[in-house]
């Protein structure tokens, strides 16, 4: 036969360990683990990017830091996603850096014209389509974001139009700005 037992009622301690459980575990549901890093759209009328001069050790980090979030936004249709696309911490981030979708990420990149002869490139920035006539061969000297090395690299056609487009609109040269 059965025996009958009895069910022990839960003291006011087991209570209050069980209400800190819960309220633990819903605090750590809503605490905000997002990294700060919001893409932003271009606009028409941002002002030009700024040159960093001061390229120690935490700004690399900081940069080197935003690269896979530059990489991330890649995926809205962007050929190049620009350091002003980025919101960190609710702050436009202004800084001379851009990365070319499927490629590398630049700072402080400075366009050398390498040929007279010109290619007519069709570009868009902030909604606003345009041909612009560019020059067919440059070098671009920059630091290159993930090994943090200045390098000196060699385009035509269709990349030395992307880099020469990315250059204007941080310079805010593009025509139509």
């Amino acid at each position: 036969m059965w025996k009958s037992q009895r069910v022990r009622r839960l003291k006011p301690v087991h209570w209050a360990l069980v209400f800190l459980f819960f309220v633990l575990t819903l605090a750590w549901m809503l605490t905000d683990t997002s990294s700060g890093v919001v893409y932003r759209h271009s606009v028409r009328h941002s002002d030009a990017a700024d040159r960093v001069l001061h390229l120690d050790d935490a700004y690399r980090k900081k940069i080197q830091a935003l690269e896979p979030h530059m990489r991330s936004f890649c995926d809205r249709g962007s050929d190049i996603v620009y350091g002003h696309n980025l919101l960190v911490n609710d702050v436009i981030f202004n800084d001379y850096i851009f990365h070319v979708c499927g490629g590398q990420t630049w700072l402080n990149a400075r366009i050398t014209v390498k040929t007279e002869e010109m290619v007519g490139c069709q570009e868009e920035y902030a909604s606003i389509f345009r041909s612009v006539p560019r020059a067919k061969k440059i070098s671009m000297k920059a630091i290159d974001v993930s090994t943090w090395a200045e390098r000196e690299v060699l385009a035509e056609g269709k990349v030395a139009c992307v880099w020469q487009h990315a250059v204007d609109i941080l310079d805010h040269k593009w025509a139509g700005l």
